[in-house]
């Protein structure tokens, strides 16, 4: 009777013990799955990363481009007022003088 009781305790803590092997082969699965979306968070951390800094390159080319078209644009504009201002100018002086 004994031996039946021991028996059954054996038996009952060895279904425990699968049990646990149960419970620990899920947590390592998860454990090993959270480290591979890890992963995969990090690269696209690093691409982003770098892809942020590429924009911010491209930015500040396209704002120096920018100014120097604007800048470009400024200067042909003044100096067009100043040749119509001279012929004028000169129209009006050579009107003057010719009387």
């Amino acid at each position: 009777m004994a031996r039946s009781g021991q028996n059954r305790r054996i038996a009952q803590l060895e279904d425990e013990v699968e049990s646990v092997k149960g419970v620990m082969r899920d947590n390592v699965e998860r454990v090993l799955e959270r480290d591979e979306r890890l992963h995969l968070l990090e690269d696209r951390a690093i691409n982003l990363s770098t892809e942020a800094r590429q924009f911010k390159t491209n930015a500040k080319t396209l704002q120096r481009t920018m100014w120097w078209k604007n800048t470009k644009f400024k200067v042909i504009l003044v100096l067009v007022v100043l040749l119509i201002l001279g012929a004028v100018g000169g129209i009006v002086y050579w009107q003057v003088t010719k009387k």
